[in-house]
């Protein structure tokens, strides 16, 4: 008999069952949670946890964790450890084949011996358990559970951040904390740091890391001496999936229904590889091998070469260039213009498994997930200019003027620099293609109840397809419309693999961590091609005339980069507990840490360039004609007498100069030293230092340079200090403050001394190799109340002062815009956030308004830079009443998330529904008075609906943007805004279905 299609996932999981958890047919279910010390928050290892009358029962693990099976029925569990007082949970209910889990917490034994006695209640909220965490934690935190990503409908780590307190996500890969620059901002793998794989940016990309396989996101805003140094807004911790209770297996797919994207039939996209689908080129887009062992500095053959009539120049070496002519001009594909198709909708799918075994008698905990997904995104009202203030002082001026404007339906009062008659052909249109997949596998073992071994290897792999297509004016040629075009590739991958270890010789702990982290990101045949279109009014009518440009432009040009980083690191953490005067725990911590990171960069660029027999103008505006095979190369032949001549189409000449690479190198070690005592029972103190030695160089392969301007380097050894109180008004209630200093170091890209640009006509990014790190001191302070479980109430405030804090700054040069970096002498921060989370259970009875769940926080931020004097020379010589100072780059002056969640657990049911807005942050430090660039604050408004079907089904509907709100930078002079970039955001709608057994 054929066995039905819809039965499928159900034999599967029960072939799981059958081999990995023999037992799972037996009448018996499994008891597992975790014990925390009521004290200190910790998690108890050693604790005794049976039923009563039985023999049944284990001890907890490493983690303070346990798990044991037991027959189906209703039992008394006993907990039970030296010193503390015993508790009885009354009531665990055991069912068939299911987990049955528990929380207990364990307070110091006083001295009259007390017994407590508790109701069991299994586990169902594990956002509660993150909040117990975060009651006793030694620093301020926030942090957002699997289960809570899960129910905001966030299909990536970058956006599940997007709900924590303070947070706030930019280009929807970089987390801002408390409203600072990605440079503020740490991210680590389960406690590892982890490498960037942008070659412009400090912060790791999260994008990278699918919902699927978290754990759960927990940021720390207090430093604490066992952290990295090396941040101020946050330090960021995702933790994956470890040790499983009982078996679990996932299997979910969506489509997403894109407003911009999905099913337009005007889509820009190119032709690629193969393996597009997959992340990679499949070498469509390589470089090829007739250029690929040549010297980069070589000169290639050039129209004068097959010309060349000198004395001793043959005509079997004007063959031999006119040979070499060929090969490398037809060694490329000759597509250099965007395609117009039809995109499908968005997709993704995910399988994850987990589950517990035994290996040689001892505990084995194994999880493993693949996810893939692809997406489109477009936008065909796109806008980019470029605004400079002219013509004097502020008060005499009335409006800026554009440098610059690529954009659909341009404001003619306002681009008045144009040619009336180009504006209608004036455009800036953009297709996205990104595939993203992951892999991800961690194997716990446990050698004994308190030693334990943990494996994590990572490999993630996105690639983006995008074509570009801008029209508009550059100051030089305002009088025609000036046209550009990319086709742009980007792979960007990321393995890393983690090994820690965990083992307890009471009162000592040991911990330690070894990773290694690899990260790519490669841009084949990275394609620009300009050129501009003068649309004359001619006495017998409208025509064009078509030009490459001349000195406005570049020629039709092709780039090949690539970086490749490497970072080893190793973590040793010891761990004593004891025993304070009245007989409260505390603890010493001491460790070290050693990070090593290896960077290569390297750029090669070739230009096409016009021979004799070709000109662009005679084409006449057919693109396609001219990048033919029979534009390529020798295009004729000339033989005057004896002598044998050439003329040559488009050929090919490679302009990479070696300020364009890099080679980086990065060694941080580091020690402290760190206690934790209470000094009463309400009040603890931790404090203690690290210690970090820095030894940075990023190195030009331009040997030219001197070495001042080659040699990027920091060499610096810091003490950072830190010092948290924390004192607990009730036992629910804490009041924390903290005094700390850590640090921010340049990026490698910012140390480095070339340039490179988006876009032919936009901005210049170049490197500044004098460049120091910043220190900062941190102020903190917050109150917080855990009212029940998964409920808080807190209040913070901090103060932050920066040293020589750095920022991007533009600076214009002849014709050119470049934005470099540079340290200005001081800036500070100061704020107030404010978090709440409340269930409706409190106020009423009603069996809907019960289930409901309210919470939101706000961020309020000020911020101060101190602007150079350098700087306010030249800005004052325009308006002589500026200010000397400016708001701190990247920093939003507010953010607010609010959300309001339903969740029925006997019907499966979970509605969820999330704001959150951000304040005008400052993009781009501009030149002189002329007003500096403001990313516009916008608003998100999502939902998600979850429904569970037959136990075992889930359906989820999403749909974000549901405001339809558009991103925009602007400079406002005078109450006028000026559009910096900006295009309109899609609005999407997301069906998902999974198969979950848990």
């Amino acid at each position: 008999m054929k066995t039905p299609r819809s039965s499928w996932p159900t034999l599967l999981a029960a072939l799981f069952s059958l081999v990995l958890v023999p037992s799972a047919f037996a009448q018996t279910g499994t008891i597992a949670g975790v014990v925390i010390d009521g004290d200190t928050g910790d998690t108890m290892i050693g604790a005794n946890v049976s039923i009563e009358g039985t023999m049944i029962g284990t001890t907890t693990g490493i983690d303070g964790d346990f798990q044991f099976k037991a027959d189906v029925g209703t039992y008394t569990v006993l907990f039970s450890f030296i010193g503390y007082n015993p508790i009885r949970v009354q009531n665990v209910e055991v069912l068939d084949g299911e987990v049955t889990r528990l929380e207990v917490t364990m307070t110091f034994q006083t001295e009259e011996l007390a017994e407590i006695i508790v109701e069991a209640r299994a586990l169902q909220n594990t956002e509660a358990s993150l909040l117990s965490q975060r009651a006793k934690a030694a620093g301020v935190s926030d942090a957002i559970s699997a289960e809570a990503i899960s129910r905001s409908g966030s299909g990536d780590a970058a956006a599940a951040m997007t709900k924590v307190t303070g947070a706030s996500v930019v280009g929807g890969r970089y987390v801002y904390i408390r409203g600072l620059g990605d440079r503020y901002t740490s991210t680590t793998l389960n406690g590892s740091t982890l490498p960037s794989a942008d070659p412009d940016r400090k912060a790791f990309q999260l994008d990278l890391f699918p919902s699927s396989l978290l754990d759960n996101i927990v940021t720390l805003k207090t430093f604490t001496p066992d952290k990295p140094g090396d941040f101020s807004g946050g330090l960021v911790d995702v933790a994956t999936k470890s040790f499983p209770d009982a078996f679990t297996l996932q299997i979910s797919s969506s489509f997403t229904y894109d407003s911009n994207a999905s099913l337009n039939d005007n889509f820009l996209s190119y032709e690629g590889g193969g393996t597009d689908w997959l992340g990679y080129d499949d070498g469509a887009r390589g470089l090829p091998s007739a250029l690929e062992g040549k010297d980069p500095e070589a000169q290639l053959p050039s129209q004068a070469d097959l010309r060349d009539v000198r004395r001793g120049v043959t005509n079997e070496m004007r063959a031999a260039r006119a040979d070499s002519v060929n090969a490398f001009a037809r060694a490329f594909n000759t597509r250099m213009l965007p395609t117009i198709e039809s995109a499908p909708v968005n997709y993704s799918f995910s399988t994850a498994i987990g589950g517990t075994g035994s290996l040689f008698g001892r505990q084995l905990g194994y999880t493993g997930s693949v996810t893939y997904g692809r997406s489109y995104s477009f936008y065909d009202d796109g806008e980019f200019g470029q605004w400079a203030l002219r013509g004097g002082a502020v008060d005499d001026v009335d409006n800026l003027i554009a440098e610059s404007y690529f954009g659909s339906n341009p404001d003619p009062t306002q681009i008045t620099e144009a040619d009336p008659l180009e504006l209608n052909t004036y455009t800036n249109t953009q297709g996205s293609d990104e595939v993203s997949w992951g892999l991800s596998g961690t194997l716990a073992y446990r050698l004994s109840p308190t030693n334990e071994l943990n494996f994590t290897a990572l490999r993630t792999q996105s690639a983006e397809n995008e074509a570009t297509v801008l029209a508009g004016f550059r100051d030089q040629s305002r009088t025609a419309t000036y046209l550009t075009r990319s086709l742009a590739y980007e792979e960007r991958g990321l393995q890393t693999y983690q090994l820690r270890g965990e083992h307890a010789f009471a009162p000592l702990l040991i911990e330690w961590k070894a990773s290694y982290g690899e990260n790519t990101q490669e841009e084949p045949d990275l394609r620009y091609f300009t050129n501009t279109a003068d649309i004359r009014d001619f006495a017998s009518g409208v025509d064009t005339l078509y030009s490459l440009g001349g000195g406005n432009a570049p020629p039709p040009q092709r780039f090949f980069r690539d970086l490749a980083e490497d970072n080893l690191g190793f973590k040793l953490d010891l761990t004593y507990d004891f025993k304070q005067w009245n007989g409260l725990g505390a603890k010493v911590k001491v460790g070290g840490a050693l990070d090593v990171a290896e960077r290569t960069f390297r750029q090669r660029r070739f230009e096409y360039q016009e021979g004799r027999s070709i000109d662009f103008r005679d084409f006449d505006g057919d693109y396609e004609g001219y990048f033919s095979e029979e534009s390529l190369g020798i295009i004729d032949t000339l033989q005057v007498r004896d002598i044998v001549a050439y003329d040559a189409g488009l050929y090919i000449t490679e302009n990479s100069p070696q300020l364009a690479n890099y080679d980086a190198t990065r060694d941080v070690a580091a020690g402290y030293a760190m206690i934790e005592l209470p000094v009463t029972q309400r009040l603890k103190l931790i404090a203690g230092a690290r210690y970090e030695t820095t030894q940075l160089e990023s190195i030009s392969q331009d040997e030219r340079l001197s070495d001042s301007l080659r040699i990027g380097t920091l060499d610096n050894k810091d003490w950072l200090p830190s010092l948290n109180v924390v004192y607990a008004l009730r036992e629910n209630m804490n009041l924390r403050a903290a005094a700390t200093r850590t640090l921010a170091r340049p990026t490698f890209r910012e140390l480095a001394p070339f340039q490179s640009f988006d876009f032919i006509g936009g901005d210049i990014l170049e490197g500044n190799p004098l460049l120091n790190r910043t220190l900062i001191t941190n102020y903190d302070a917050r109150w917080e109340w855990f009212m029940n479980p998964g409920e808080i109430i807190a209040l913070s405030g901090f103060y932050k002062q920066f040293d020589e804090p750095i920022e991007r700054v533009l600076r214009t040069v002849g014709e050119g815009r470049f934005i470099s970096y540079q340290n200005v002498p001081e800036a500070t921060v100061f704020g107030l956030e404010f978090e709440v989370r409340k269930g409706l259970a409190s106020f009423t009875s009603n069996p809907f308004l019960s289930r409901i769940v309210l919470g939101g926080n706000f961020s309020l931020i000020d911020s101060q830079v101190d602007i150079p004097e350098e700087e306010m020379v030249i800005i004052r010589a325009s308006d002589p009443d500026a200010e000397d100072t400016r708001q701190l780059e990247g920093q939003s002056p507010f953010l607010l998330n609010l959300n309001a969640g339903y969740e029925n657990y006997e019907t499966g049911t979970v509605v969820s529904l999330y704001y959150n807005i951000f304040g005008d942050r400052l993009s781009v430090v501009t030149e002189g008075a002329t007003p500096d660039v403001f990313e516009e604050g916008y608003a998100d408004l999502d939902l998600t609906i979850s429904q569970r079907y037959k136990s075992n089904w889930r359906l989820k509907v999403t749909a974000k943007n549901l405001l339809g709100t558009d991103a925009r930078q602007i400079q406002t002079f005078k109450d006028t805004e000026y559009t910096y970039f900006g295009f309109t955001r899609a609005r999407t709608l997301s069906v998902g279905l999974s198969y979950v057994i848990d």
